[in-house]
């Protein structure tokens, strides 16, 4: 049989049953954690797209040559897009 730390009673309820129901509940919330990786990522995109502008306004001519060569930019998206997946695919296939 496990050993727990020892912990105060919660209403009446043994601690780790009070314990595995709150952990539980907060898994079942899946509309709240949705939200709450929306909201992050959102973040990150403005953070990026922020630091996207602050780097094409300090340099013009960067900025005038995406412009003017949408290929190489979309060759640059799809080689990010591609060491992303690659890097998301080893993580989770180590997760098991």
């Amino acid at each position: 049989m496990p050993r727990h730390p020892p912990a105060r009673r919660a209403a009446g309820r043994h601690p780790v049953v009070a314990c595995t129901g709150a952990r539980t509940a907060a898994r079942l919330d899946v509309p709240a954690r949705i939200r709450a990786r929306g909201r992050e990522t959102v973040a990150q995109a403005r953070r990026t797209a922020r630091d996207v502008r602050g780097v094409a306004e300090k340099a013009p001519a960067v900025d005038g040559a995406l412009r003017d060569r949408p290929s190489l930019v979309a060759a640059i998206v799809a080689a990010v897009a591609l060491l992303v997946g690659y890097r998301l695919a080893r993580t989770s296939a180590s997760r098991g």
